[in-house]
């Protein structure tokens, strides 16, 4: 499938968007998202959990609280939120269907 080119309108014109410096920005693991929003714009903090290691039942009832490590924070536009939303179901969606042909391939040899 071919990725649409994404562009930005200046003075009327479509120019393309190049990214740049992606590969300076490191990639953090996140298993926890606490979203939280204003008038004007939403926050999205993204952590990091690693769960304490309980062997017994006395660990367990020792522990009060778990704590999240916050690797990322981004504050995006409410104009920008329905587009943000509709590229991550799209992947999402593309992602199930790669993982569904590859089980499926799998399961034939």
């Amino acid at each position: 499938m071919e990725e649409k080119k994404r562009t930005v309108v200046t003075k009327g014109r479509p120019v393309p968007l190049k990214w740049t410096g992606v590969d300076d920005v490191p990639v953090n693991f996140a298993n926890n998202i606490l979203i939280q929003h204003t008038d004007h714009e939403f926050i999205v903090t993204f952590g990091y959990i690693q769960p304490p290691i309980v062997l017994t039942e006395s660990d367990a009832d020792s522990i009060n609280s778990v704590a999240c490590l916050a690797v990322a924070r981004i504050a995006v536009s409410p104009t920008r939120m329905p587009e943000i939303l509709r590229a991550l179901s799209e992947n999402y969606e593309k992602y199930r269907e790669r993982m569904k042909e590859s089980t499926e391939d799998t399961e034939e040899e």
